[in-house]
């Protein structure tokens, strides 16, 4: 009987996250593409037609709590996969909506909450199955998906829209998300252990893959836990009392706060580019290269951590370099909004955005610290929707009363800024932290030494 290993049954995940996001994901992604044709549908202001693609987005993130509920009632692949048959069913029937309300509820609410709860699924089985170096790569791996099918569905888009309306671009992505994200989905589970097999000369009983299968099997009393990282004092609490104690360390809300503000500052970038754009009279072929550029820098920036990501494993001091930098960027682009900056500043967006889908999550595993990465992975997600939610607001409501975004960007690039901070705090605390932890060591060892010394 073949038996396929942790690490393979890893990246056999990472792909399948990789078709999920693809065919879930994309579209969001892309709805700046029909932003300007819903607006035009429903005749709304910039602030409700933003808020259908912010709750999109917020929806994605904040139902990482109910994922929890669903993984531990109904396991990892079963609500992987009604997941996936709902969130198709959400992009068909937002196109029959013809109020406002219904597309909110239906893309908004319904598809958003549902991919989230995939996202949920899938970074929380890779980063329980890789170990602390081959993590980054694996949820590289998983966001990659999203971006091919963003370059995929934002060609579509640009091409459909126009001759067809948004809403029967809507039915097309509905049939591209059920044929992509929905057998992928049936993958998107831990692996199981392997079968046990009895020797007839002992009584011992041992697995055709032993030590994985040993480890696996201690491991997994700690749901979520990395295999091999078996902590008795944690399984004993009860789960309420671990995700309580959760809400009162002060990492998470250092972590929480540090992954707000940036995206909030994300959220007007993924929402509204285009109505920024349009609003500095640039041409519609220029939008079309701008976005363009973003799409596939943000690719690259995936695909250079699936190359390079096993050597680049501070991923917390990549985050205040990525926030300082865009910061920057977003003044520059307020201040001087002329082609060779949007070009350039086109470039910096989608490599920053690319690895902001994938650094929060991962940075939670390491300055968190607990045992149990869904945990982690919650606290991450619950930030990000956060700031989806509340992010286009300000931006919005700039814009409708000035007729500009420039004050909106200054205001992003103060959250750039404040994210950062945060994410320094955190990181000075955590090395303390360690330096205590390593003098109580050393300070143990010494007394243990010297009572053996006394004792001889």
């Amino acid at each position: 009987m073949v038996v396929i290993s942790q690490h393979a049954w890893g990246y056999i995940v990472s792909i399948a996250g990789f078709a999920a996001f693809a065919g879930c994901l994309s579209p969001s992604n892309s709805y700046g593409r029909i932003f300007t044709a819903i607006q035009q549908d429903l005749n709304t202001t910039a602030v409700q037609t933003g808020w259908i693609g912010s709750m999109a987005w917020c929806g994605c993130y904040l139902t990482s709590p109910l994922a929890v509920i669903l993984v531990r009632f109904a396991g990892y692949r079963r609500t992987a996969v009604v997941s996936a048959v709902i969130v198709s069913g959400s992009y068909l029937g937002t196109s029959f909506m013809e109020g406002y309300i219904g597309i909110l509820v239906f893309y908004g609410v319904l598809m958003g909450g549902m991919s989230g709860i995939i996202v949920h699924i899938a970074f929380s089985v890779i980063l329980t199955t890789f170990n602390p170096t081959h993590r980054i790569r694996g949820t590289s791996i998983v966001s990659c998906g999203s971006s091919f099918g963003t370059i995929f569905v934002t060609m579509a888009y640009e091409k459909l829209v126009s001759s067809l309306g948004w809403r029967k671009c809507l039915q097309i992505t509905s049939i591209y998300c059920a044929v992509l994200a929905i057998p992928a989905a049936f993958f998107l589970a831990p692996r199981e252990p392997a079968p046990v097999l009895k020797r007839k000369t002992s009584n011992i009983n041992v697995t055709a893959d032993e030590t994985a299968t040993s480890v696996y099997s201690i491991s997994s009393k700690v749901e979520g836990t990395f295999p091999g990282a078996y902590m008795p004092d944690i399984i004993d609490q009860p789960k309420s009392k671990r995700w309580l104690r959760l809400l009162f360390m002060w990492r998470t809300w250092l972590l929480f706060f540090g992954i707000f503000f940036p995206a909030m500052s994300w959220s007007v970038y993924w929402v509204n580019i285009i109505s920024f754009y349009e609003s500095i009279f640039v041409s519609a072929d220029d939008i079309f290269l701008y976005v363009s550029i973003q799409t596939f820098s943000d690719l690259a920036g995936k695909v250079f951590f699936i190359l390079f990501g096993t050597c680049l494993t501070n991923i917390p001091a990549l985050m205040i370099v990525s926030n300082l930098a865009l910061a920057l960027t977003t003044v520059v682009l307020a201040v001087m909004p002329v082609k060779t900056v949007l070009l350039i500043s086109s470039v910096f967006i989608g490599v920053g955005r690319g690895w902001f889908n994938i650094h929060p999550i991962t940075a939670s595993v390491d300055l968190l610290q607990v045992p149990n990465s869904e945990q982690s992975v919650t606290v991450s997600m619950v930030a990000l929707g956060c700031g989806f939610l509340l992010g286009t607001l300000p931006a919005g409501l700039i814009y409708d009363a000035t007729g500009s975004y420039s004050f909106a960007f200054f205001l992003n690039a103060l959250f750039y800024l404040i994210g950062a901070a945060f994410f320094i705090v955190l990181m000075v605390l955590k090395k303390a932290k360690t330096k205590r932890k390593i003098s109580q060591r050393l300070s143990m060892t010494g007394i243990a030494n010297n009572g053996w010394v006394e004792e001889n």
